[in-house]
């Protein structure tokens, strides 16, 4: 599998290459010293989904080098090339979520916004939110438990 994705990378327009930032200009372009050809090349950013980039003199990063053979003349920073330091948890918005399943969310108030309804589900139990105000408990079996008074309001209140 190795060997077939570096066949791939092989077959690419460009070269990928590290490199350290030694200037931004005023019009954004990133100069980046090239670790393996000991030259300056002229390089735009890939920027991410967020916007933010991160890149200051400095910083080491990863290029695609221009193919000149097609009239290229920059290269195109992708990233910052660095070590990944482990998030602390208190970082993560006191949230662990891993593989799409949802361990632990640990807040001292936690408000969900819905513009039209909210379900929650797991397994036959749901508790559904409507706009108007209108909650539906489901369940196989449902239990309300209480230390103190277990109240039951409403204009009018059915059992059975």
């Amino acid at each position: 599998m190795i060997t077939e994705k570096m066949e791939l990378i092989a077959k690419l327009p460009f070269a990928l290459s590290r490199g350290i930032v030694r200037d931004i200009t005023s019009d954004g372009t990133i100069m980046v010293y090239s670790n393996s050809d000991h030259d300056i090349l002229p390089c735009d950013y890939l920027i991410s989904e967020n916007g933010e980039t991160h890149i200051q003199i400095g910083t080491e990063v990863l290029y695609a080098m221009p193919d000149y053979s097609h009239g290229g003349n920059r290269g195109i920073v992708l990233g910052r090339i660095g070590v990944l330091s482990p998030i602390e948890p208190s970082k993560l918005e006191n949230q662990k979520v891993e593989k799409n399943k949802l361990e632990k969310i640990c807040a001292e108030k936690i408000e969900i916004i819905a513009d039209n309804g909210l379900v929650l589900r797991c397994g036959e139990g749901s508790v559904s939110f409507a706009k108007d105000g209108t909650v539906v408990i489901r369940g196989a079996r449902i239990l309300s438990r209480s230390k103190g008074v277990n109240k039951i309001k409403g204009a009018a209140v059915q059992i059975n």
